[in-house]
């Protein structure tokens, strides 16, 4: 029997991927006032990218649709976990090399991005939450191999729920500045930035934000046998929340140690991450940190409908153990003391408050075991089992009844 012939290859200019993620998760117990039992959902996310590229130009569109179902009826829920179909990405770009003859190389993009910078704290893509984080503007660029400036306005995408339409708060909400990387030196390379975020008119008067962002992030290896390596970054916050003066920041440092000949070789990590509340809520002064659009799950913990842990109002050191039994596999166990940076500011993540400061500020030890496996670029299995022991700042105002909470979640992502 002759063999059907082969489906003719895409040219080379031309590239399709797509990708479908289902996640399962389970909470037993939350934390918020208004917040009942626990909680579940199956989440789905399905993308498809096509994108053309040319020596010179290029351009690419990707659809994302983020679904969720199996919610319990008191679940708390919002576009970061389901937004349906959405113009994820849509952007042109534009490249000159060798720009007046230097050596430089210069691109400007413009359209709809979903993008990281640096290491994801204050800007990010945001992959882990069901639904992806998307922005409109544009981003020029310039530089040469070992270190590049770009320049940057972003409109963020921030959908309403559950109409699902552009939330009007936000709609003129913009962020733009400067972004510049250098990696000359192995022992430090360096991103240095400053951004400007405002609010548009529609934004509630008392919570309208206009401040500016300086930030700075250094990482390299210690010493020349590559085992030892370190990474510090400090981002500050000044301008006005509604009326008030605010004066925000955020810290994480943290230093790595790996085994490279031995079996598995095991990252041992030291953490330490700190983001500033609002010490005294009575002084008319904002001092708790702005997350903004940062990433969490690659050190923080799970986002869905566990997200006890986020970049507002803490102070917390951390331990983390990576594994790789096999090349394809990766265990991480990481063991982290949460604590509130101030005591008469709110716990963030569940929206707890104790104006007194009697409550204290330790909220309790987070253990985290996660575990992928990734199948060439095709398959990727992440589970995920999450512990919450509650110390006396949620034994004083929402206590569960065993004394912890427990998270679990799997996901299963196949991709083409």
């Amino acid at each position: 029997m002759p063999k059907s012939p082969a489906p003719p290859a895409l040219p080379a200019w031309l590239a399709f991927h797509g990708s479908q993620r289902t996640r399962y998760e389970t909470i037993d117990h939350r934390y918020g006032p208004s917040e009942v039992g626990g909680d579940q959902q199956l989440a789905f996310r399905s993308r498809l990218q096509v994108a053309a590229t040319f020596p010179s130009l290029w351009g690419m569109a990707e659809v994302e649709d983020a679904r969720i179902t199996l919610q319990d009826s008191a679940s708390t829920i919002n576009a970061a976990h389901e937004t349906g179909v959405k113009m994820l990405q849509f952007h042109v770009g534009a490249r000159r090399r060798n720009l007046w003859g230097r050596g430089l190389d210069a691109q400007i993009e413009v359209g709809r991005f979903s993008r990281d910078f640096g290491d994801r704290r204050v800007l990010a893509r945001q992959v882990d939450r069901n639904a992806t984080s998307s922005f409109d503007g544009a981003i020029a660029r310039v530089g040469r191999k070992a270190w590049n400036v770009q320049g940057l306005y972003l409109r963020p995408r921030i959908y309403a729920y559950p109409s699902l339409a552009i939330d009007e708060r936000f709609r003129g909400l913009s962020i733009g500045g400067v972004y510049a990387s250098s990696t000359r030196l192995r022992a430090m390379n360096a991103d240095v930035y400053l951004l400007r975020l405002t609010d548009g008119p529609g934004a509630t008067p008392a919570t309208t934000r206009r401040m500016t962002i300086p930030g700075v992030r250094l990482l390299g290896q210690i010493g020349t046998g590559g085992r030892l390596d370190y990474e510090v970054e400090a981002v500050g916050q000044t301008g006005r929340v509604g009326g008030l003066p605010h004066r925000a920041s955020l810290v994480h440092a943290q230093t790595t140690y790996q085994w490279p000949k031995v079996k598995w070789r095991p990252r041992l990590f030291a953490i330490y991450d700190h983001a500033t509340g609002d010490a005294d809520p009575t002084d008319r002064m904002s001092g708790t940190y702005d997350p903004l659009f940062g990433a969490r799950r690659f050190e923080l913990g799970p986002s869905g409908v566990y997200l006890l842990v986020a970049r507002t109002n803490i102070s917390s050191p951390a331990v983390q153990l990576s594994l790789r039994p096999t090349a394809s596999a990766e265990l991480t166990i990481q063991e982290r003391h949460v604590r509130l940076a101030s005591a008469r500011e709110r716990w963030r993540s569940s929206n707890l408050w104790d104006p007194t400061g009697a409550a204290g500020t330790d909220v309790g030890w987070q253990t985290d075991v996660r575990l992928r496996y990734r199948w060439r670029q095709y398959f990727e299995l992440d589970s995920a089992f999450v512990v919450l022991r509650e110390g006396e700042f949620p034994r004083r105002l929402r206590p569960s009844g065993s004394g912890f909470t427990t998270f679990l979640t799997t996901a299963v992502e196949v991709r083409f």
